[in-house]
């Protein structure tokens, strides 16, 4: 997340004054805390080497609306983006495509 937060700031484009509030610069993990709420987690059915992906959905300040999805597979980020990357096996089925 640390990684691809800048390029989300961009993506939204937030005024300087806005940002402050809705997507802050963020320099550790802990600086997630205030922006991020867990609100479901979702096991696909798709499996990769015995494992499922599996998608996490947050709410977050910068999208009330959206919110923020994660599709992981083990201890792999496959896909971080709009809330329905958390429950869409396509992002999935894309990663498992990939070998």
């Amino acid at each position: 997340m640390l990684k691809q937060y800048p390029g989300l700031q961009k993506n939204y484009g937030y005024s300087e004054e806005a940002r402050v509030d809705c997507m802050p610069d963020v320099k550790s993990v802990q600086g997630f805390a205030d922006l991020l709420s867990p609100t479901y987690f979702y096991i696909t059915s798709v499996i990769k080497d015995e494992y499922p992906y599996i998608g996490y959905g947050f709410s977050c300040s910068w999208d009330s609306e959206h919110g923020l999805g994660i599709m992981t597979h083990k201890d792999s980020v496959i896909e971080i983006g709009g809330a329905d990357i958390a429950f869409d096996s396509w992002v999935a089925e894309e990663d498992l495509q990939k070998k």
